[in-house]
């Protein structure tokens, strides 16, 4: 359906190569899926949290703009944009650790025990660490793949545990 390669001089911050993403990488997917999770939020919750998800879900794709290499389509698989600061690795993986504390300390500033964030935090920068020491050389599709959804699935739960004792 959508396809990634190894390509360590297309992005030296991932090394990899985004080559068909017109379904998760598009601006204009972006659009539909932030039109679709604004309806379904505010048939089960409410407007306001409808255009508040929304507004995250399209911001996601603003914020990759500024760091992707020229490699997200506009227009499903069209005309590719990217202003590259994976381009400069040390500067890219400062901002995004600096992204993700500055993030905790707003989502959790007036949390009574910080004990679950901070543990979330913490394993979201462990996590993501090894991008920046990991070895050169190709890992194999299939190990790349089960690594990458392993640390998806393993963060989505700890964000769980963290937010079910927060609400």
């Amino acid at each position: 359906m959508e396809k990634m390669s190894y390509n360590p001089t297309a992005n030296p911050f991932l090394r990899t190569s985004i080559d068909y993403v017109p379904f998760t990488h598009s601006l204009s997917s972006s659009l539909v899926i932030a039109l679709i999770v604004f309806l379904v939020i505010w048939k089960l919750k409410n407007k306001t949290w409808g255009i508040a998800l929304s507004i995250g879900v399209v911001s996601h794709w603003f914020i990759d703009f500024t760091a992707h290499t020229p490699d997200l389509p506009l227009l499903f698989n069209s005309y590719k944009v990217g202003l590259g600061l994976w381009n400069y690795p040390w500067i890219a993986f400062s901002l995004e650790i600096g992204f993700f504390l500055g993030a905790g300390y707003y989502l959790y500033r007036d949390a009574e025990n910080l004990k679950r964030p901070i543990i979330l935090i913490a394993l979201l920068v462990l996590l993501y660490t090894p991008t920046m020491f990991a070895p050169e050389g190709e890992m194999p599709v299939a190990v790349f793949s089960i690594v990458s959804l392993s640390l998806y699935f393993i963060f989505a739960a700890f964000a769980w545990w963290t937010e079910r004792k927060q609400n």
